[in-house]
């Protein structure tokens, strides 16, 4: 699994890219921290032809199965076909009554030499550790059943997602947790464990030596790892603890009473991060030793000059708006050239602003991070990901075709457990296609190589053929797509492929996220020289938090009752890059009683 420099990846990467052998543990504090990882865990292992696995009580394992089902997964398909199954106590070879490590091991071990005769590419287990131990409670116990977990997953075709709650691990727990995984999942995020030992050696290591401290700061941050050890249940889900430890919860201005005087003063004084403070006229009126080294002046030439004359590559727009509003701001990834860079290379900061009250007027606090190489890190990846799908993409179609020989009996006769994995295979090798195509497309648009022939169509007739598309889908989770189309809707000039690819991904979505047995309206509205179309489904909606990022490329909705896009995230963003090459635009509406519309508005004429 692939990570950033600081061992930390976002939740949805660090799931989607679990493989056999993988061996990771959950730290929740609530069932949101418990969905929110156990959620796409299941869904990515459905959608990769996995069986998955709960091994926990009965009761755990219904809520589980409600929750998915709320997202938009096919339940009733997934437990019919087996993909999807309870392990209880009676499928396992206990030991007088109790669940053993060794009963773990040999359930897992059988599981995964039977998928593939099943069907299934693998097995992806998700085991509930309090269920499991509850008869224990000691960590040499623990040691003993995640050790032999891990050695035994490491010869199958299996991973493991190990669940601990945090109100019942104790430090000693907590430590053997720690050292037996080389993932750990906290909140929203992953981490590379460097205090993960071995099997072996987790078995035989003398755990009282061992400083639960030290562990944790080799999984967090150290400000994070104290926070975690003092922490509540609410300060644990905070998602960005430098930014909320400075500003406050609360983002008014009368709960932010913090100045730069009153910041630790070897974070003020010694600190990695540059800190300034600003005064009305936005001149520079404090600053630490990391400022004056970044921008290479001497404190004379710095103080009471404004800022935009000592980095005018710095947007001062929005930190006027903070000092009058006296809301606190984050702003990300800016492009900054600083005054003694001759050579104008790319810098790009984050930063953190919030007004402070001084005597006689409101100051701005500034705390900025250097994130240049993160920057071209995504760049790299941006690059990286147009050359694969320009890569795969042929190999993909020569797959396809493959599979279709096989399956249309050119070659001879299938049996029909054969026909039924050829069909497996060809599945996945068009949801495979669909990926690299989407890549592809989003490459062409950015690049500016994507050629529309706009002429006149009927608008009507692009969105019967696209609900024509998707119905198979829609009816197999027993859904109803009713379609209004007014008949006096105009010819409109577009480019009719890329509307049908626009409109056949928001049905896609929201099939994907409907409940069965729901209603999913589709509606076309003309006024003037503007034609609307609007797609409204009755799923769990994206949340408020998350609206502004909806249509952002590589992005991927993690919030607790999201939902979980999977694979690229450029779904939404290839919708947003055809309807702005139409000159039009699209947003997103969440419904008062649970659903969404996606509007997409869109010229009749063309200007070329």
């Amino acid at each position: 699994m692939t990570s950033s420099g600081n061992g930390r990846t976002s939740l949805l990467e660090t799931l989607y890219q679990i493989a056999p052998h993988d061996h990771l543990c959950l730290i929740y504090d609530s069932e949101e921290d418990q969905l929110q990882a156990l959620l796409p865990y299941m869904q990515f292992g459905l959608e990769q032809g996995q069986q998955c696995l709960y091994i926990g009580s009965p009761n755990s394992f219904d809520s589980i199965l409600e929750a998915m089902r709320s997202h938009g997964i096919a339940i009733d398909t997934a437990t019919g076909s087996g993909a999807i199954c309870l392990i209880r106590e009676a499928d396992m070879m206990l030991d007088k009554g109790r669940v053993t490590p060794d009963s773990i091991v040999a359930l897992l071990r059988d599981r995964a030499k039977s998928a593939p005769k099943s069907g299934f590419t693998g097995v992806r287990a998700a085991l509930d550790m309090w269920w499991i131990l509850s008869s224990a409670g000691q960590i040499e116990q623990l040691i003993r059943c995640e050790a032999k977990l891990a050695t035994s997953i490491h010869h199958t075709i299996a991973s493991a997602l190990c669940q601990y709650r945090r109100d019942t691990l104790d430090d000693d727990t907590l430590k053997g947790v720690l050292l037996t995984h080389p993932k750990v999942i906290i909140g929203k995020s992953a981490h590379d464990n460097r205090g993960y030992l071995p099997p072996q050696r987790a078995m035989s290591c003398d755990t009282s030596q061992i400083s639960l401290r030290e562990l944790l700061a080799d999984v967090l941050p150290a400000a994070q790892a104290d926070a975690f050890l003092q922490a509540d249940s609410t300060s644990m889900r905070k998602t960005d603890r430098l930014f909320k430890t400075l500003v406050g919860d609360d983002s008014t201005a009368g709960s932010s009473n913090i100045s730069l005087a009153s910041l630790p003063p070897e974070l003020v004084e010694r600190g990695p991060f540059p800190i300034f403070e600003l005064d009305e006229q936005l001149a520079v009126v404090a600053a630490n030793e990391a400022f004056m080294h970044k921008i290479g002046m001497p404190p004379d030439a710095v103080f009471g000059k404004k800022i935009e004359q000592l980095i005018p590559s710095l947007p001062t727009e929005p930190l006027a708006e903070a000092l009058s509003t006296r809301v606190p701001l984050q702003m990300g990834s800016r492009n900054i050239v600083l005054p003694d860079d001759a050579e104008h290379s790319e810098t790009y900061w984050d930063l953190a602003v919030w007004p402070t009250p001084a005597p006689s007027a409101i100051k701005l606090v500034v705390l900025a991070w250097d994130v240049s190489d993160h920057v071209r890190l995504m760049q790299q990846r941006e690059d990286f990901m147009s050359i694969l799908a320009h890569n795969l993409n042929p190999p993909l179609l020569g797959d396809h075709r493959a599979l279709e020989i096989l399956l249309s009996g050119v070659l001879g006769e299938l049996q029909p457990r054969q026909a039924e994995v050829v069909s497996l295979l060809r599945k996945s090798n068009v949801g495979q296609m669909k990926m690299v195509q989407d890549l592809l497309e989003v490459f062409r648009y950015e690049t500016g190589t994507k050629d529309l022939a706009f002429k006149a169509l009927k608008l009507n007739s692009i969105l019967k053929a696209c609900v024509a598309e998707v119905n198979p889908l829609a009816q197999r989770i027993d859904l109803e797509i009713r379609t209004r189309f007014s008949d006096d809707i105009p010819p409109m000039e577009a480019d009719g492929l890329s509307l049908q690819r626009l409109f056949v991904n928001l049905l896609s979505n929201a099939i994907k996220f409907s409940p069965a047995g729901g209603v999913i309206d589709v509606e076309v509205e003309h006024s003037g020289d503007r034609i609307v179309v609007k797609m409204t489904d009755r799923g769990a909606g994206v949340p408020p938090q998350d609206e502004a990022k909806l249509f952002e490329r590589f992005w991927h909705g993690g919030s607790p009752g999201a939902q979980y896009p999977p694979r690229t995230g450029v779904g939404l963003y290839l919708c947003r890059k055809i309807v702005e090459a139409h000159q039009g635009h699209i947003k997103y509406d969440r419904l008062q009683d649970g659903g969404s519309t996606f509007s997409v508005n869109l010229p009749v004429k063309h200007n070329a």
